[in-house]
Order: structure tokens, then sequence, then C-alpha cells
């Protein structure tokens, strides 16, 4: 429905980037990585990357 109204022309979100089963599944429906944030996620005291992915409509 947001494709045919041209209302929202992409939709994006943040995924870490280790985890291989979320991007896989995302890259399913036709999202891609168009960035990176380096260390923006600290878990217990490790930094993880984040991907920004997009899916153009």
């Amino acid at each position: 429905h947001a494709k045919d109204t041209q209302i929202i022309q992409n939709i994006y979100l943040k995924v870490r980037s280790d985890n291989q089963s979320a991007i896989h599944l995302y890259e399913s429906f036709g999202f891609k990585v168009v960035g990176t944030y380096p260390r923006q996620m600290k878990i217990k005291n490790e930094y993880f990357d984040t991907l920004l992915m997009a899916l153009l409509l």
C-alpha cells in the first residue's frame, strides 16, 4: 500500500552487523545495506557496528 500511494519512498532499518540471520531475512524482502555505523552499539562493554539498510519503494 505504501508503494502505491507514494507517500513513503523508502523504508530504513538498523541491524547489528553480526546478526546474519536478520540481515539475510531483510535482504530477502529487498533491503540493501546503504551504510555502516562503526561501534554504535555497546552491550556489556563490547562495541558492535550497526548496518543501515534501505528498501527503496
